[in-house]
């Protein structure tokens, strides 16, 4: 013996199964006993369905971007209109006439008018409507129909007694027929608009309608087991689209009535997935570039580590020439011009004395633009007895006294470090020379946590803007030097209270990696 169903779903299936099947029961033994209460169950509970999916669409037609649902639900609620009418004025009910022909003229126009809203409401799906000329065009067809059999009686006859259906009853019965199979394909043409299982119950429930008609065109009495069976089938038809309008809307969101934003969802991630793709791929060529960039970076620091060392060599070439060479020849010189000079006559050593004191010139500034190419001092006792030696020579010749302070935690740095900065520190004091205006300076030499070399000259002298005034060659030279490098320089400037410049240098060059990225770079204060 199988156990019990344990599947939920399947379980609620059934319930419901049983649920309708008792409900069909009841109606039709309510239908043999007494056929009036039947007939407005049935019709009663198509009103309910009308006004229902009107509630559901009136309110919530501005959170859907069509008008598909509104132009259903206003139709629907003339239709329930009608169709209360046609309940009021079936025979046997004596509350507008006793007669079956009225019943029947309403229930054709309001066949009618649902045919040709459930036809007319696809081309909404993609355009707006205005709710108050759709109801006042409903209002006017409405109240012209009724008009014409109430109260201008030019209707033709639909039930005839005893003749039955007219002709013109079955003809009718027939263009509904027609007109709500074009509803049903204008519908299924504008599929991808619906919700699929939306879909299927507005065609499954259109097409019992069809069927409804197609029964109601055979019947020979109001009350007999063909009209039963039409009301059935009415009574299903309203309990699709009940489901589909009214329960959908209210257990999932209304949105999922239509297909569109399901759809505009699915593009929107179609999207995003293709935008995260694009910035996947810029993101590998950026990194690619990057690296290319990183690559040329250390390659064009390296070529200015050779720079440095290419003119430092040459400097150290020129100044040994000039002392090894062009000072022993002038020194030469002017030994034969002491020899030649004790030779000559009383009137010609004014003009060997002449020569012999532009002899000692050349020699004085040879053996200072010797230093000044390659100071010895640099390369023989390190960079911080070269700055002080730089300090005194400045005072010397300029008139700057450089008060010089040197940390005794500074190691000794690379050979082509020391040059570099050597010379950036001479650069610097002679700025400070063309253009403070003042006497004094300062030069300090210290090294940072991360161990990197910091040398800061410093005035109190007019100083200037930066933002409004551009750095000399000099500064834009020292900045770039220290930036292939792998190092940086800070300015702090302000008209009135003088220059600092600090730059910051690794104890060595890069080799193949960049500088440390938290110091390479411009950092102009």
């Amino acid at each position: 013996m199988s156990g019990p169903i344990r599947n939920p779903v399947l379980q609620r299936r059934l319930v419901q199964l049983v649920g309708v099947f008792a409900v069909f029961a009841a109606l039709l033994a309510i239908g043999y006993h007494n056929y009036l209460l039947f007939h407005c169950i049935v019709e009663l509970f198509s009103i309910a369905v009308g006004c229902a999916i009107f509630i559901v669409a009136w309110n919530t037609r501005r959170l859907v971007d069509n008008d598909y649902l509104l132009f259903i639900g206003i139709g629907f609620l003339f239709v329930s209109g009608l169709d209360l009418l046609h309940t009021l004025g079936y025979r046997g009910m004596n509350l507008i006439t006793n007669s079956a022909d009225p019943a029947t003229q309403i229930w054709i126009q309001k066949q009618c008018m649902l045919a040709v809203t459930l036809a007319a409401a696809p081309s909404f799906l993609t355009r707006r409507v205005r709710a108050s000329f759709v109801i006042g065009i409903y209002g006017v067809v409405s109240a012209l129909a009724l008009a014409t059999i109430f109260y201008w009686p030019v209707f033709p006859v639909c039930f005839a007694d005893g003749q039955g259906l007219t002709p013109f009853k079955r003809a009718s019965e027939l263009t509904i027929v027609g007109l709500l199979g074009l509803a049903m394909y204008l519908t299924w043409n504008r599929r991808d608009r619906f919700d699929r299982s939306v879909l299927r119950l507005i065609n499954a429930a259109i097409l019992t309608t069809i069927l409804t008609e197609l029964s109601f065109m055979f019947y020979a009495s109001p009350t007999g087991p063909v009209n039963m069976g039409g009301h059935f089938l009415q009574l299903v038809s309203f309990g699709m689209i009940y489901e589909a309008f009214v329960v959908t809307g209210l257990r999932r969101p209304l949105s999922v009535l239509f297909a569109n934003l399901k759809r505009s969802r699915i593009e929107l991630e179609r999207k995003r997935d293709w935008l995260e793709a694009r910035v996947a791929e810029r993101t590998v060529e950026l990194n690619r570039s990057i690296a290319e960039l990183e690559e040329r970076t250390a390659q064009l620091r390296t070529l200015a580590a050779q720079l440095i060392q290419a003119e430092q060599a040459e400097r150290r070439r020129l100044s040994q020439v000039l002392h090894d060479h062009l000072q022993q020849m002038l020194v030469a010189a002017r030994i034969h011009l002491g020899v030649v000079k004790g030779k000559v006559r009383e009137e010609g050593r004014a003009a060997l004395a002449t020569v012999e004191e532009l002899i000692n010139e050349s020699i004085n500034e040879s053996r200072s633009l010797s230093v000044e190419l390659s100071p010895r001092v640099l390369y023989e006792s390190g960079l911080p007895t070269a700055l002080a030696w730089l300090g005194r020579q400045m005072e010397q010749k300029h008139g700057l006294k450089v008060e010089v302070e040197v940390d005794d935690a500074v190691l000794p740095p690379d050979e082509n470090v020391s040059i570099m900065v050597f010379h950036s520190a001479r650069e610097l004091l002679f700025n400070i020379v063309k253009h403070a205006g003042v006497p004094e300076a300062r030069l300090t030499l210290g090294r940072e946590p991360e161990g990197w070399l910091r040398l800061g000259v410093e005035d109190r002298g007019i100083g200037y803007d930066p933002k409004s005034v551009r750095e000399n060659f000099g500064l834009v030279s020292i900045r770039e030097r220290m930036t292939y490098m792998g190092g940086a320089m800070e300015v702090q400037a302000a008209p009135g209270q003088g220059v600092r410049v600090v730059l910051y240098s690794p104890m060595a060059p890069p080799r193949r990696a960049g500088a440390d990225p938290s110091r390479g770079g411009d950092l102009l204060a």
